[in-house]
């Protein structure tokens, strides 16, 4: 799956003049989401604002290093150069030049960390909406989620499995389903309930 993902983006973003080290940083987060073949589309459709966005900062920067190549070259150039006279053979690269090339190169690391960042945000939003959308459409009362925890690892299909047997489990404890008119005035039945089912509930938190 990953490199059906790595050939769509490279497809798809390839005038963004991306390596294959930053394509696969995205493919790496999209393959967690991607189950079937035809959701590819979809889901690196859904991070080209974010490529598009970092794209015009690495835009920026590379021009200024492009710039400053410039001048270290010239630098060079000029220090090979046959000295006479006084001049002296140790002439050195500018210390401003080289704290200005450090600077730069930094802000360099620091805008690819930020794109890691965007799309680990992009991809647990995207996540807890998936999980909010089974247990509403599941109709698993909110009270029996407190406390599941749900690996970061895991699918979708596999998020899924997990909720239906969930559900199931509030099934077999006898929670009696939700219908209009009828309201639980006791506060304790919840926790009876989960008291009643809990020991049965498999660890699913790996």
């Amino acid at each position: 799956m990953k490199e059906k993902i790595m050939t769509s983006l490279k497809t798809k973003y390839k005038n963004l003049g991306f390596s294959d080290k930053a394509f696969n940083g995205v493919v790496d987060y999209l393959v967690h989401n991607v189950t079937k073949e035809q959701d590819i589309e979809n889901a690196t459709s859904g991070v080209e604002g974010l490529l598009k966005t970092f794209q015009g900062e690495v835009d920026t920067v590379r021009q200024e290093k492009s710039i400053l190549q410039k001048k270290l070259t010239e630098l060079e150039i000029e220090k090979n150069k046959p000295k006479s006279g006084i001049e002296s053979d140790t002439q050195q690269v500018p210390n401003w030049f080289l704290e200005y090339k450090e600077k730069n190169e930094k802000l360099i690391s620091s805008l690819s960390e930020q794109n890691k960042k965007l799309i680990e945000e992009q991809h647990k939003e995207k996540r807890a909406q998936i999980i909010s959308k089974y247990v509403k459409d599941m109709d698993i009362p909110e009270w029996r989620m407190i406390g599941v925890k749900i690996d970061d690892n895991m699918q979708e299909e596999q998020i899924k499995q997990l909720l239906s047997t969930i559900k199931q489990s509030t099934i077999n404890a006898g929670v009696p389903e939700k219908r209009e008119g009828i309201q639980v005035s006791d506060a304790s039945i919840p926790t009876q309930y989960g008291k009643d089912f809990a020991a049965s509930m498999p660890d699913k938190t790996n």
